[in-house]
């Protein structure tokens, strides 16, 4: 749960219909109600392309859809949880394109360069501590942030990965690998008895995270 905004995981359709169930009983209680139309199921795992039943709340069917938002995050229907980097991009060049006409009258590129660490990498780096991203994602990420390097240096070629290397203390690529491994290791660290949790520290690229702990 945060704020308004209420989450359910569930490993089957019956569970999740019970779960339902269950808080549409609850917030009765409270006078309160849900709105249908604003609910929606995402399926994850190996048949997440399949027809499912219907899942139903006060009689209303919740449709199902193919990607959805979770606290700024754009989740997509796959065979396991996986975020939609398309969308984290097209907030990254928003914020980019609008400083960057801003900025481009400073004839600063350091400084131009600092604003775009500070105020529109977040939005390209947003939600990806708490997921690990396969090679192909992290790549992806990298190339777009590679983009914008050269875009503020007016340069291409070999000397983007130079620029890069001078200005960045790690390569974003490792930059992505750190960041979910530290997320992982602290979660350890907090619920260090959790299988679960172990079992995910132990499976999401923590020992690359090992191979670049010395840069940092």
């Amino acid at each position: 749960m945060y704020a308004d905004d209420l989450t359910l995981f569930a490993s089957s359709l019956c569970e999740l219909q019970r779960m339902i169930d269950i808080c549409v009983d609850e917030a009765a209680n409270l006078c309160m109600q849900f709105n249908t139309k604003k609910c929606s199921v995402i399926l994850f795992g190996p048949r997440y392309h399949s027809h499912c039943s219907d899942v139903t709340m006060m009689g209303n069917s919740i449709k199902f859809v193919n990607s959805t938002k979770l606290l700024g995050v754009q989740l997509s229907a796959y065979k396991k949880i996986r975020i939609d980097i398309g969308y984290m991009k097209s907030k990254f060049y928003l914020a980019f394109n609008g400083l960057f006409h801003n900025s481009a009258k400073l004839k600063d590129e350091l400084t131009t360069m600092h604003l775009v660490s500070s105020y529109c990498k977040p939005c390209l780096l947003y939600g990806t501590k708490t997921v690990a991203l396969n090679a192909t994602q992290r790549r992806s990420l990298s190339h777009t942030w590679q983009y914008v390097v050269s875009k503020v240096f007016h340069i291409t070629g070999d000397n983007v990965s130079f620029i890069c290397n001078v200005t960045e203390a790690v390569p974003f690529c490792e930059l992505l690998i750190h960041r979910n491994g530290t997320f992982l290791k602290n979660l350890q660290t907090f619920h260090s008895q959790h299988l679960v949790i172990g079992y995910l520290v132990g499976h999401s690229g923590i020992n690359e995270l090992h191979e670049i702990s010395d840069i940092l």
